[in-house]
């Protein structure tokens, strides 16, 4: 049996989940045999303001609005219409959630043609966007039977519905009428399709309460590592960890100390600048991620001194999330076996080292039903292997036959297979892996020390070398592909100090390798 979850903040709907209430769940689709558990998380504790009030306003239901009969035109179903504004609030909030359906008629309309929407008070339009969705081909339910990867006019076979909030606190006044309407782009549907076609229509508006903190910043989502099925397409990782963080004060936030870490493990330290007004949210792409430091999989992040102050409330500072740790390719190289399709220049891939730099592709150049084979001779490091279809289908879909059908794999020397990627992947492929040492440790052998440090930094690194006896030193230092770009030799060391500098060669991971007389030590190092 096969099942998924999705989840919803509903907290703006609050002041009518209360006491007994009818709740129904309606499914739509070309299958049967589906059944909706429902369940609620009651979270306790403070919203960036109350909702007070909710007001539906124009609902479609299930059957939809017919879009393009000039005898029912859609825009006869959204107003003009008057509202009035309860004398309490302090703010309003209106939710538009369309999506298209029905094809094969004229402009593919409504599930497959992209069509503007305007909001209207009091005459004047303020508000206008797309009902569209254009990641359908980046869906976290992949691969799918039927046409999963189109993408559609605000909706993706597998997943939720955009909302299109508009705040329009500015047009409000307590306890006045306030006219509400809605145009929808104008169309004429002229036949072919398999039904009339529609867009089912939900809108409301929300009122709240005043806003409760001024200087308030939350953490909304921890996007990687995290092994929650609605983020498989970016994780598991091995570096950089992407969260999700939002003002929930008045004050403009300007910046903010974030603390992260694998539960046990070495703390991390990222300081964020940036400009969010109230409700605006940003996803932060964090620094180095050290896996190496701690077994536990619990990945741990707190938000600290919004704006250099107090945050006024902690509750919203602290997430965690569970991951899955990347796979470790240590038993020699990794051999890419990449077989095109019938349109070659579709696909592409890119291996790209922590600090965001390409070390190998196949980008360019491309013939197409020809296999090519890439060995990766790659120092002890994390990595990401990305893989992109410009026409969001994959190298390999049902609906393109005339495409044909390619593949991307791993192999070792041996010729096994060591991962094999899924074809029908739409957009694209993202696949983040290890390969041996972790950063910035001394090694000691015997009696011996060899370190390296501070690691990372802009280039300017030094080495402390430590002998039990009188040695012999070599030290090579190799680019991430394995180039030696410089060499030095050191006589009678016993202990000593030595500068290196790297500026010049520009950011990356770079390997310093100490051969002595009788001993031979590796530090992995990277340059920012």
């Amino acid at each position: 049996t096969w099942s998924n979850t999705w989840t919803f903040d509903v907290t703006d709907y609050s002041s009518i989940l209360r006491d007994t209430i009818r709740i129904n769940a309606f499914y739509g689709g070309w299958q049967n045999g589906f059944t909706i558990t429902l369940d609620f998380e009651f979270i306790e504790g403070i919203p960036p303001r109350d909702p007070i009030h909710v007001e539906n306003i124009w609902n479609s239901g299930p059957g939809g609005f017919q879009y393009g009969n000039t005898s029912n035109p859609i825009n006869s179903h959204l107003g003009p219409s008057d509202v009035v504004v309860p004398a309490n609030a302090a703010a309003a909030k209106f939710r538009f959630t369309p999506t298209g359906h029905s094809f094969g008629g004229n402009e593919n309309c409504a599930e497959f043609c992209t069509k503007q929407y305007g909001v209207l008070l009091d005459g004047t339009q303020y508000f206008q966007d797309d009902i569209w969705r254009d990641d359908c081909g980046s869906n976290a339910l992949f691969p799918q039977a039927g046409t999963w990867l189109y993408d559609r006019a605000n909706w993706c076979p597998g997943e939720s519905a955009w909302w299109h909030d508009h705040e329009i606190t500015p047009y409000i006044t307590p306890g006045d009428s306030l006219e509400l309407q809605m145009l929808i782009e104008s169309y004429v549907y002229t036949g072919g399709a398999g039904f009339h076609p529609n867009y089912i229509v939900e809108t409301q508006v929300i009122y709240y309460d005043s806003p409760n903190f001024t200087l308030d910043a939350s953490i909304e989502e921890i996007i990687s590592p995290n092994n929650n099925f609605t983020y498989n397409r970016v994780n598991p990782i091995c570096s950089h960890p992407q969260i999700k963080i939002k003002n929930t004060g008045t004050a403009p936030l300007t910046s903010l100390t974030i603390e992260y870490e694998v539960q046990g493990g070495t703390v991390h330290t990222y300081n964020w600048s940036g400009s969010l007004d109230f409700l605006e949210s940003e996803v932060v792409t964090l620094d180095d991620l050290d896996l190496s430091s701690s077994t536990s999989n619990k990945f741990l992040v707190r938000l600290l001194s919004p704006n250099g102050g107090t945050d006024q409330y902690a509750d919203n500072n602290n997430m965690s999330s569970h991951f899955d740790r990347p796979h470790d390719y240590s038993n020699g190289p990794i051999i890419v076996h990449f077989r095109t399709n019938n349109v070659a220049n579709d696909t592409k891939w890119w291996l790209y080292d922590e600090m965001g730099n390409v070390l190998y592709s196949r980008a360019a150049g491309l013939s197409s039903n020809t296999l090519y084979r890439d060995t990766l001779n790659l120092l002890s490091g994390c990595y990401r292997f990305l893989v992109e279809d410009d026409q969001k289908n994959g190298l390999s879909f049902f609906n393109f036959n005339n495409d044909g059908s390619g593949y991307v794999a791993f192999f070792n020397s041996a010729g096994l297979v060591t991962r094999s990627f899924q074809p029908n992947f739409g957009t694209f492929l993202d696949y983040q892996f290890t390969t041996g040492l972790s950063v910035g440790q001394s090694e000691i052998i015997g009696e011996s020390v060899f370190n390296v440090f501070p690691n990372p930094n802009d280039g300017t690194f030094e080495i402390s070398m430590a002998f039990a006896t009188i040695q012999d030193v070599e030290l090579s230092i190799y680019n991430s592909i394995g180039k030696l770009i410089e060499n030095k030799f050191y006589t009678d060391i016993i202990n000593s100090n030595q500068q290196i500098d790297l500026t010049q060669f520009g950011k990356g991971i770079y390997l310093i390798s100490a051969k002595s007389d009788d001993k031979h030590y590796s530090r992995r190092v990277i340059v920012r």
